[in-house]
């Protein structure tokens, strides 16, 4: 800003009150003298007021700058403050796209979660309804066993008393006949086979006695698998286990009643073991041996029904859709 250093050069020009030599020369007169000298300090004043107006301005613009300044660094201040809000507004979007997705794999998790709740609902629903069945059929099995037993313990009386008319009959010629000597070879195969039969009768070691039965039962050894099996089940062992191995056991000696009575015990003591579908299996071809088809085609029916995935339920299923062509078919 410019600033006005003339006014103290012409000052005393007007200022002075004592007219020069010069002045007087020319002519002017007194009162001219005082006029010019009244306008001459009117002049300073003016000038002094513009001093002071320029000074006044000049700190005014001062102050406009300092203002401008501050607008300045405030708006960059703002500036900087919105570019701040916008990377947060970014990072935000973000993580609501992020919170988004993992909403829907969670939606998509429960709604997996409400399927796979949904089929085993049905798949209960589906076992209780074979457990039923089970009940019902194992019920029934029961019934037609103890009338079975009841005929076959009445046919072996019968039998045995058949068998003491003849021996009461005819008396005896010798009361003590003479004993007939055993050949040594005949009496070391006894002696081989009763010592494969007995076994140490511990308590404590009845899963080695049991893992020994099911070992000789593999190996068609059923006299000395029946023996440790029967001691088994005296001391209460596993019993649905042992009674279903005992029914295996008359069912490979072809004892088939007796092996229907095992396995009727053995299912009413678990109807869920792993087994299930060998024991109707064999229990259907035991009723075949003893010539009871109606109970054969049942218990293929019902092994068909509630274990229809199983290689036995799958040989079943052949024999009824075609009974003349599987009548004789071998299990």
């Amino acid at each position: 800003m410019k600033r006005f250093f003339f006014i103290p050069f012409i000052a005393p020009f007007f200022l002075n009150g004592e007219p020069s030599a010069f002045d007087l020369q020319s002519g002017a007169t007194k009162k001219e003298l005082k006029q010019l000298q009244v306008n001459s300090k009117n002049f300073s004043n003016i000038l002094t007021k513009i001093h002071s107006q320029v000074e006044a301005n000049t700190q005014a613009q001062e102050g406009l700058r300092s203002v401008y300044e501050g607008q300045a660094n405030k708006i960059k201040d703002l500036n900087n403050a919105i570019l701040s809000q916008e990377e947060s507004l970014r990072a935000l979007k973000a993580s609501q796209e992020v919170q988004a997705n993992a909403l829907k794999q969670q939606s998509q998790t429960l709604e997996d979660l409400r399927n796979e709740i949904h089929a085993n609902q049905q798949a209960i629903q589906q076992l209780d309804k074979q457990n039923k069945e089970m009940s019902e059929l194992l019920t029934k099995l029961s019934q037609d066993l103890v009338s079975q037993i009841a005929l076959i313990q009445k046919a072996l009386k019968e039998q045995e008393e058949k068998a003491e008319k003849p021996l009461k009959s005819s008396a005896p010629a010798n009361k003590n006949p003479p004993l007939k000597a055993e050949s040594p070879k005949n009496q070391e195969r006894k002696t081989q086979e009763k010592a494969k039969i007995e076994f140490d009768k511990d308590l404590s070691k009845q899963k080695e006695i049991f893992q020994e039965a099911l070992s000789f039962f593999k190996n068609k050894s059923y006299a000395e698998a029946r023996e440790r099996l029967l001691w088994l089940e005296a001391n209460s062992y596993r019993l649905y286990y042992v009674r279903y191995v005992l029914g295996e056991v008359a069912y490979g000696e072809k004892k088939y009643r007796e092996a229907i009575k095992y396995y009727k015990e053995s299912a009413l003591l678990n109807k869920k073991a792993s087994y299930m579908p060998v024991l109707l299996w064999h229990t259907a071809w035991s009723f075949k041996k003893i010539k009871d088809d109606q109970n054969y085609y049942k218990f293929l029916n019902t092994l068909q029904h509630l274990y229809p995935s199983s290689e036995q339920a799958k040989m079943a299923k052949k024999i009824l859709e075609n009974k003349e062509k599987y009548h004789h078919a071998k299990p």
